[in-house]
């Protein structure tokens, strides 16, 4: 499976969906037979062990780890649900006291047991953003296709690129596309992807069952409108060919 990828799931935006995305998409990778782990970076607003119905599983979390309080892998905990899939989830507190360096350094210890890393980015690009930046080796951004999710999500790229580099790999996620209000056509997808100014790698369409199975914590029906979206995604970020499903 080669080496460990460290992917970074960012948005400029608040409210496009992006945990979601970073929830699902690491259900479908580990359903295609990676090891996968989420890590989560919004400090003191966690959220994910519920997505993932893993709430009160593990007593430590990332900041445990920095302290010295515990070995990394006490504080990764095992989905019941879904093989292959862990979380590690962020700090109780806050990033004071962890220096970017310390991110890094716990990424390359736990890497040889994962073929992902999923890094789930707190919106805009604040000091979690960072530390998920320094840390990973790609990155996926999310948006709605609404100009103000676009704008930022442009000025994160224009970020991830003079930090990172012009190699450094950036794919763009359109989630919740629906019908336009005004026809029954799509949003002009080309459009949001020239803003961005970032190659597309998947198109989630709107569907409650998102939110629903987020809000629950269990995996998307197969049958759901997103389900496959998302599995193409894991196939075309592994380097496999999916046709983007747009329905």
């Amino acid at each position: 499976m080669g080496l460990t990828r460290k992917v970074l799931i960012a948005s400029g935006k608040g409210g496009v969906g992006k945990s979601c995305c970073s929830v699902f998409l690491g259900q479908a990778l580990a359903r295609h037979g990676f090891r996968v782990l989420l890590v989560e970076l919004d400090a003191g607003l966690r959220g994910l062990d519920l997505m993932l119905g893993m709430e009160n599983k593990s007593p430590y979390d990332m900041g445990d780890i920095l302290k010295g309080l515990c070995d990394p892998y006490d504080a990764v905990t095992v989905s019941d649900s879904q093989k292959g899939l862990s979380l590690l989830s962020a700090p109780a507190g806050d990033w004071s006291g962890f220096q970017h360096a310390d991110l890094v350094w716990l990424c390359r210890e736990i890497s040889a047991y994962y073929d992902w890393i999923l890094l789930d980015s707190p919106a805009g690009i604040g000091r979690g953003f960072r530390l998920g930046m320094d840390a990973a080796d790609r990155a996926l951004l999310v948006v709605t296709p609404d100009p103000i999710c676009v704008r930022d999500a442009a000025s994160a790229s224009i970020l991830l690129e003079r930090e990172k580099g012009s190699g450094f790999s950036q794919r763009l996620i359109v989630n919740r596309v629906g019908k336009t209000a005004v026809g029954d056509s799509l949003p002009d997808l080309d459009a949001v992807i020239d803003q961005v100014a970032v190659q597309l790698i998947g198109v989630v369409p709107e569907d409650s069952s998102v939110s629903l199975s987020a809000a629950n914590g269990v995996s998307l029906p197969v049958a759901s409108k997103a389900f496959l979206p998302f599995e193409n995604i894991a196939w075309r970020l592994d380097g496999d060919y999916r046709p983007l499903a747009v329905q």
